[in-house]
């Protein structure tokens, strides 16, 4: 909605998160205690082009756009969880 309004954001890109980095075993656990679930992650060899560490840069986005998440991880989760049973 941000960028609707400035006028010199159309047509550019921009990263939107949280701005930390969220690790599979961390995303798993955010899972099974929103699902009542208890996944278990199955681990196996890196394969090339696997990215071992990636966190969105959002930097830009809040200087041009004024952006500050408003949402932690857990509970954007919880909303996504939700709103796909609904």
């Amino acid at each position: 909605l941000a960028a609707m309004a400035v006028p010199l954001a159309a047509g550019e890109v921009y990263n939107i998160g949280t701005g930390r980095g969220v690790t599979v075993n961390e995303l798993v656990a955010s899972l099974n205690q929103i699902l009542g679930s208890d996944l278990v992650p199955k681990y196996g060899p890196s394969r090339v082009g696997d990215v071992r560490v990636s966190v969105a840069d959002i930097g830009r986005a809040r200087m041009e756009l004024g952006y500050e998440p408003q949402v932690g991880f857990e509970e954007g989760l919880q909303q996504t969880v939700d709103w796909m049973r609904a």
